[in-house]
């Protein structure tokens, strides 16, 4: 059961403890904050791959989009598709990694939200 301390209490704990304890919580929150730069960093990176890619694939969703809505007709080489057997074993791939992909989202929104938490009450 995690039980949430105000800052005072956990303040008056921590000059409860012994020096050389404080010396390694404080070097501890100390690592805390370098992982935490490290990973900002790292998310920043993911952000402007993800603002790449999406001005590559613009012209696609717009395409896409005119099709779906009818406001463009497909000319007969844009139609031609050749549809194998082997398309639902790449169907089932495609799947998964979609699927692996959004639980990392998942897991990392939840890590965000997790640091937040520490530097905001640490």
């Amino acid at each position: 059961m995690k039980v949430l301390l105000s800052f005072d209490v956990r303040f008056f704990l921590l000059q409860l403890l012994p020096p050389a304890v404080k010396r390694r919580v404080k070097a501890l929150k100390k690592l805390q904050v370098e992982s935490l730069k490290i990973e900002a960093k790292f998310f920043e990176e993911i952000h402007e791959l993800e603002t790449k890619y999406h001005e590559l694939y613009k012209p696609q969703y717009t395409k896409r989009a005119s099709i779906v809505k009818g406001l463009y007709e497909p000319n007969d080489e844009e139609c031609e598709f050749e549809e194998s057997d082997d398309e639902s074993e790449d169907d089932e791939e495609l799947n998964k990694e979609v699927e692996e992909k959004l639980n990392i989202k998942d897991i990392q929104a939840e890590q965000e939200a997790k640091y937040v938490f520490i530097v905001k009450y640490f």
